[in-house]
């Protein structure tokens, strides 16, 4: 039975990763347009929700929450079908919304970390750039002569 939910499991993920989802459209368009989240017991007499003829991938009950964090959007967590075969209820919809608000933090945080080490890397960067030109500079400052010259004057002699 495991290796069948594990299969069933993988065959969803490659059609869920191979769709683009318009967003103004069904359940994930609306929760991304509202930044609202939403709870759908009954899908199967829910107009907003999209019908397939397979089984693996009728939807019973969902669960759609935003992934936003400092006003910041960045998806939609959807939650579909519970392992038990019962409709979501009012605890597994606070559970989503909490998981989504601690994906938004993470995903935020995520962003950050990445920008520390871009900037820890052109700092880097900017050290060794600094220390090769110094590498180059001369010790001391060069002597040089200059002199003004108008036409048909000869330069000093030494």
């Amino acid at each position: 039975m495991r290796h069948k939910a594990t299969t069933r499991a993988r065959f969803l993920e490659q059609i869920l990763r191979s769709e683009e989802f318009p967003a103004n459209e069904g359940i994930v368009g609306l929760v991304a347009a509202s930044g609202e989240a939403v709870i759908i017991a009954d899908a199967a007499t829910d107009e907003r929700v999209t019908k397939h003829d397979d089984p693996a991938l009728r939807v019973n009950s969902l669960i759609a929450a935003p992934v936003i964090f400092r006003g910041e959007f960045y998806g939609v967590l959807c939650v579909v079908n519970p392992a038990d075969g019962l409709p979501f209820n009012e605890n597994d919809f606070s559970l989503v919304r909490s998981l989504a608000e601690q994906a938004g933090m993470a995903v935020h945080n995520q962003s950050l970390l990445h920008f520390q080490l871009e900037k820890r890397q052109l700092d880097l960067d900017l050290s060794l750039a600094r220390s090769i030109q110094q590498l180059l500079l001369p010790r001391e400052a060069p002597v040089v002569s200059v002199w003004l010259s108008t036409p048909g004057t000869a330069p000093p002699s030494r």
